[in-house]
């Protein structure tokens, strides 16, 4: 009985064993019936040219700095061999930690010309600095720009030739071992017959004075004392921009400088009003400064350059901080600007009733007869929206030996009273408040219609009474684009 029954036992899981099998037969055939399907399927993008992908991937680099050509070749096998193979996605570089890491990056650009940054590489390491140094040895006939900047040490550039160089950054906080900062002898020359344009930071100013081919420079970016800027500059007869952040230190001595073919400068937030009083800037054409608590001596500066120069200014960009609205004012009045054709203002809190005097003269055709183009940023008050449209409307006039107005901007800054409240344009409020928002919004229709750039921004509309109601603002929207 015994052996009777585990025989059938077996014979049942025999069974059992069977249907199992014939399914896993019938799977079988199944999956291999669909996965002939999926081969007959033909993906586009596996049968791109590879020419189509190398353009999107360089797109993808190039549309945002911080993406890293290397997360291409992680995807498959295809993208890895199409972005190896491309060479424009291995031409930026940006502090790469080994020497190895750095040669298998950049071997991968082939010819084409080369963008290094090494900020973070150097940090305060002497092997950040070898590094640095070996890398830009091997491609120094490949560079077009080069950044560095260290927070100890002298930055050291390999004395070879740099045929493709067009831009060099240098940010150094260690002045190095330079006994004559003026020594136009004592270092070799930088061998970078494109070098147009260098930005030099702090101690750097210092240590490559002697060695930047200065005369061939058309735009240059300065911040170190007032001496050494003055210094430099002695030697840059060609620069046609100039960007310079001068603290006043004790500087010794100054000798003025002439820079004949200048044609724009920005005077930074740090920058003493007197660097303007040593220099004379015959074809000047634009002139941008930020303002530190506005003061007599800025805006005497400011003429005495313009004066002495006598230059044709065309463009003026105010960048106004801690400066109330009679500093404004003032220098509006005293600074002579009979050819400035484009005023921008980055004015803050404080400024109110200049910026109103100033709208109003300038629809009287009491100042600024040549201007055209005026933009207002950053503004932290309420704007009368009568007083703005007749601005606008009596300067698109036609008047003798007055320029039309052709463009005005707007845009609204946080308004720290307010809790970072961003405020449109306003009215006074009276019982004719409806009316004169519409008579004001008809004749910024005909103005428009007429040709006028009008560019109103506010990330935040004030919809409280008074004010232009949720009803324009929507119809601005739609019609207007403000």
């Amino acid at each position: 009985m015994l052996g009777t029954r585990l025989r059938s036992i077996l014979e049942e899981i025999d069974q059992r064993i069977l249907l199992h099998e014939e399914q896993i037969a019938l799977l079988r055939a199944m999956r291999h019936s669909t996965a002939r399907e999926l081969d007959a399927i033909v993906y586009p993008v596996l049968i791109l040219p590879s020419e189509i992908p190398s353009e999107i991937f360089i797109h993808y680099v190039e549309s945002h700095p911080t993406r890293n050509s290397m997360r291409l070749t992680w995807v498959c096998q295809s993208w890895r061999t199409v972005a190896i193979s491309t060479c424009q996605l291995w031409t930026q570089c940006m502090d790469l930690y080994t020497t190895s890491a750095l040669q298998i990056w950049l071997s991968r650009a082939g010819d084409l010309p080369l963008n290094l940054d090494f900020q973070a590489t150097l940090g305060i390491s002497s092997e950040g600095h070898d590094i640095a140094y070996h890398t830009i040895s091997r491609f120094s006939s490949q560079l077009k720009t080069l950044t560095l900047s260290t927070l100890a040490g002298s930055i050291t550039i390999p004395p070879r030739p740099f045929p493709r160089l067009e831009k060099l950054s240098i940010d150094s906080e260690n002045s190095g071992d330079e006994d004559d900062d003026d020594d136009e002898t004592s270092a070799p020359r930088l061998d970078a017959p494109r070098l147009r344009e260098v930005v030099l930071n702090n101690a750097a100013v210092k240590q490559l004075q002697a060695t930047l081919p200065k005369r061939q420079l058309t735009k240059l970016d300065l911040t170190a004392d007032l001496g050494d800027c003055l210094a430099f500059l002695r030697h840059t007869p060609n620069l046609q921009e100039l960007a310079i952040d001068s603290s006043d230190f004790d500087h010794g001595a100054l000798v003025p400088v002439t820079l004949p073919r200048l044609r724009s400068i920005h005077i930074g937030l740090l920058t003493s009003p007197e660097m303007l009083r040593y220099l004379t800037l015959p074809v000047l054409d634009r002139l941008s400064i930020s303002v530190y608590v506005g003061s007599d001596e800025t805006s005497a500066s400011v003429n005495y350059m313009l004066e002495r120069s006598g230059c044709t200014l065309r463009q003026l960009d105010l960048s106004l901080h801690h400066t109330d609205s009679e500093w404004l004012d003032d220098f509006l009045d005293f600074v002579s600007l009979p050819s400035l054709r484009e005023l921008t203002l980055r004015a803050p809190d404080g400024t109110y009733g200049a910026l109103n005097n100033l709208l109003r003269n300038v629809a009287q055709n009491r100042t600024l007869p040549a201007l055209e183009s005026l933009v207002i940023h950053e503004c932290q008050f309420h704007v009368d929206l009568t007083k703005f449209v007749d601005m606008l409307a009596a300067r698109t006039k036609n008047a003798p030996g007055v320029a039309r107005l052709k463009s005005f901007q707007l845009s609204f800054g946080v308004d720290p009273v307010q809790g970072g409240r961003r405020d449109y344009v306003e009215i006074e409020p009276s019982n004719k408040a409806d009316r004169d928002v519409k008579d004001s919004l008809e004749k910024l229709h005909k103005l428009r219609a007429q040709g006028l750039q009008v560019d109103i921004r506010s990330d935040f509309k004030t919809l409280n009474s008074g004010k232009i109601d949720s009803g324009i603002i929507e119809g601005i929207r739609a019609d207007h684009e403000f």
